[in-house]
């Protein structure tokens, strides 16, 4: 298991969240929550919905758009999702949190955690 990054005096932790389905919203916005009371200050982005954004992630890509299920679903949707990874990537890069979080979504997030580990973000 990776150590869980700690904030520095100079800059607020910096959390990726990745929830791509509604289970995985509301674990992310309460997780983002606590972490918060813990570490105030801290800020996050990724992929979420309406949980995500009240609890004060900044929602990249909303999960709405790339919620499929069934291999018909993501054929139908590929370019969708494939363009919804990539701009998480470019997000993530330009964000440069301390941490990914990836919630449910398995093999999305597999992929976003493959670019992650290559660009040394924790996960």
């Amino acid at each position: 298991m990776t150590d869980f990054p700690t904030p520095s005096a100079s800059r607020p932790l910096h959390l990726f969240f990745a929830a791509g389905e509604a289970s995985g919203d509301h674990y992310a916005a309460e997780l983002f929550q606590r972490i918060n009371t813990l570490s105030p200050g801290s800020v996050a982005q990724g992929l979420g919905g309406t949980e995500s954004r009240a609890a004060g992630i900044e929602t990249v890509v909303d999960l709405n758009t790339v919620s499929v299920m069934g291999l018909v679903e993501v054929l139908r949707h590929y370019g969708q999702l494939k363009q919804a990874l990539n701009t998480l990537i470019d997000a993530m890069v330009t964000f440069q949190p301390d941490i990914l979080i990836a919630i449910d979504f398995q093999e999305f997030n597999q992929r976003l955690a493959r670019a992650a580990r290559a660009r040394g973000i924790k996960v």
